[in-house]
């Protein structure tokens, strides 16, 4: 047992660092204005000498080996519990992560070491020209014609100040007075920056595409030291997530590891059923708050902690005390990073809603789009929560009320708000309330849509929110305000009572827990077999010495 949970914290760990009604005439209206379209994080960067650096990856079959080379560390601070052997763990994880993050990392004031250009899609690098190309296209401007691109560990008043000027190139090339903005993801917080430090006097219309601004679940729970751990929320997570399942995990460096991972998933199928005695979460715990949870911040310091960016997706309820997690005893000399990330908290973060109220006062039009129906990532208080995998719907939508991820609004609630003629702004699917939304008649719902995914759906509703005057959740019958990505089809269709249960996935009955045990029965045999074996080889290998020796 303890060794099955060795390796699956050795996962996770490795995993993680490896790896948040205003209506009115004006701007708002139908003006035909370019788009800048602020791309995710994540994106392609290189470096002074042209060498790709980000996204961060790790060679093929880098983690099975760093999971085996740590294991007997880990086994050593686990069952010793001593500073030495906990030191001993942590320094051996460093040295595997010191190779992938050696060339990105930033200084101790958040910028970076030597010169970094990000990459557009076609793999050029991005520069802001003097004057931009007039790219307009049968009298409407092309959503995508001036993407922005930007070195995504950068603190986003940086990257704002770049946004800027290219703003301002796009207007000497078009003649424009005003441009249009998409924030995506983590571009959301570029967005806000500029906002908060340009104003929106050259802004026509806003649009948040599945926006981190409000915060990001595992900068979140990881950085403020704060991880909550349950074996049905990760059940359901490792088997439904598309982008991390412990199927496709390289085990060929881990002794018996395709039967240790089988082991493993039998073990938290069997765990989900009985969360009462959700024992293999309470070891979890108790290694989390023994062993990890000290060493994070160390770690984080070796990595994404030294990114600006990173800082402005942890939400507001957690900064404070992610700071004083991260940087504990390290204050002085992280002063000018925390200096930084904290004008952004206090700048932007804090005045979020107070930023885009007025940008709406003063008639700029601002909408948005948020995913959900995929499991959080499970390390998180409120893992167990509506999301889109990756972030709260209540964060991403700027302020909706949702329900668990495997529940729905309370019934007293729901009738409530209908008395209070808030009823249309139910979904279908009893799980959302957008009444709660900071702009709740331009704020759209997609149920069974992961983070990563952008289908072009996405692209059309965003133009046709840009070009039309006056654009609300009721005025398209092909986009309402909550709709439902049909896989098959790939399109959306209106979310409705009959299609409800599509909007979420991993809520229907898995193995039962005695075919879960059963499971869990013929993993361990297969590992005692594989045991016996060796023993006995070993044996065999003995006496046939000593004969020869005779």
């Amino acid at each position: 047992m303890k060794k099955v949970l060795s390796v699956f914290l050795v996962l996770l760990l490795m995993f993680l660092v490896c790896a948040p009604a205003f209506a009115a005439e004006g701007a708002g209206g139908a003006v035909n204005a370019p788009t800048v379209y602020v791309v995710g994080g994540n994106a392609n960067v290189i470096n002074g000498e042209g060498e790709q650096v980000l996204p961060i990856d790790a060679p093929e079959g880098y983690l099975g080996e760093a999971v085996a080379d740590c294991v007997p560390d880990l086994a050593k601070a686990l069952l010793l519990r001593t500073d030495e052997a906990k030191a001993a763990y942590k320094e051996k994880l460093i040295s595997w992560m010191a190779p992938i993050y050696e060339k990105v990392l930033m200084d101790d004031n958040g910028d970076p070491i030597g010169e970094y250009i990000p990459l557009t899609d076609g793999y050029q690098p991005f520069v802001i020209p003097e004057i931009a190309p007039n790219r307009i296209s049968g009298g409407v401007y092309p959503l995508r014609a001036y993407d922005f691109y930007y070195d995504w560990r950068l603190d986003p008043f940086v990257n704002a100040a770049r946004l800027d000027a290219y703003i301002a190139a796009i207007l000497r090339g078009t003649g424009a007075e005003r441009v249009n903005l998409v924030g995506r993801c983590e571009g959301a917080t570029v967005v806000m920056a500029y906002l908060a430090a340009h104003g929106h006097d050259r802004v026509n219309k806003i649009f948040f595409n599945t926006s981190a601004a409000k915060g990001y679940l595992l900068t979140n729970s990881i950085f403020s030291g704060e991880m909550s751990f349950s074996s049905k929320e990760i059940n359901a997570f490792l088997n439904n997530n598309p982008n991390f399942s412990l199927d496709t995990l390289d085990t060929s460096a881990i002794p018996a590891g395709e039967e240790l991972i089988g082991m493993l998933a039998s073990m938290l199928e069997a765990a989900s059923k009985t969360p009462h005695l959700d024992i293999p979460a309470r070891l979890l715990t108790r290694l989390y708050e023994n062993l990890i949870r000290d060493m994070i911040p160390d770690v984080l310091l070796h990595s994404y902690a030294t990114f600006p960016a990173m800082w402005a997706m942890v939400d507001n309820e957690h900064f404070d005390a992610a700071v004083a997690y991260v940087f504990a005893g390290k204050e002085a000399q992280y002063a000018g990073l925390i200096e930084r990330i904290t004008k952004y908290h206090e700048e932007v973060s804090l005045k979020a809603d107070e930023i885009l109220a007025s940008c709406m006062i003063d008639g700029v039009a601002v909408g948005g789009l948020t995913k959900y129906g995929y499991p959080a990532i499970p390390l998180y208080e409120d893992s167990d929560m509506l999301s889109d995998g990756h972030a709260l719907v209540s964060h991403v939508s700027f302020g909706a009320t949702a329900s668990k991820h495997d529940g729905t609004l309370d019934d007293k609630y729901i009738n409530r708000r209908a008395a209070e003629g808030f009823g249309k702004y139910i979904s279908p699917d009893k799980k959302i309330d957008a009444s709660t939304c900071l702009f709740p008649d331009t704020m759209w719902f997609v149920g069974n849509l992961e983070h990563q995914r952008f289908p072009w759906m996405i692209d059309d509703l965003t133009q046709r929110f840009f070009t039309a005057a006056n654009v609300t959740v009721d005025t398209y019958a092909a986009y309402p305000q909550f709709m439902l990505f049909n896989e098959s089809a790939y399109t959306f269709v209106p979310l409705t009572e009959e299609n409800a249960a599509q909007s979420v996935v991993g809520t229907e009955e898995g193995p039962s827990f005695s075919e879960s045990m059963e499971n869990f029965a013929t993993s361990f045999g297969n590992i005692l077999i594989r045991l016996i074996n060796f023993v006995r080889s070993v044996i065999e290998g003995i006496v046939a010495h000593a004969k020869g020796t005779a």
